[in-house]
C-alpha cells in the first residue's frame, strides 16, 4: 500500500510539473504572439510611411521637371532679348549714320 502510495504521490507531482510547465508554454505563446502582433502593426506603419515617401518623390520629381520646363521657357525668352537688344543696337547704329549725312 505504500508503494502505491509513493506511486500516487510521484504521478500527481508529474501531473503538477506537467500543469507548471503547460502554463509556461502558454504564456510564452502569448507573450510571442504579442510580440508578433506589434512586429505586424511597425510593418504596416513602415509600409505607409514608405508609400509617402513614394509619393513625396513622385511629386518631388513632377516640381523638378515643371521648373526645368520653366527654366528653358525662361532662357529661350532671354535669347529672344538679347537678339532683340542686338538688332535694336545695329538699328540705333545706322540711324546715327544715317542723321549724319542730314546738315543743319
Amino acid at each position: 500500500m505504500e508503494e502505491g502510495l509513493t506511486s500516487t504521490e510521484k504521478t500527481s507531482a508529474v501531473f503538477v510539473n506537467i500543469e507548471n510547465a503547460t502554463t509556461d508554454v502558454s504564456e510564452k505563446i502569448s507573450t510571442v504572439s504579442t510580440a508578433i502582433e506589434e512586429i505586424r502593426t511597425m510593418t504596416t506603419e513602415v509600409a505607409g510611411g514608405a508609400k509617402q515617401v513614394e509619393e513625396l518623390a513622385i511629386q518631388a520629381s513632377a516640381e523638378a521637371q515643371s521648373t526645368s520646363a520653366a527654366t528653358e521657357e525662361q532662357l529661350a525668352a532671354n535669347e529672344e532679348i538679347t537678339s532683340s537688344s542686338q538688332t535694336l543696337a545695329e538699328l540705333a547704329e545706322r540711324l546715327q549714320s544715317d542723321m549724319g549725312r542730314f546738315r543743319v
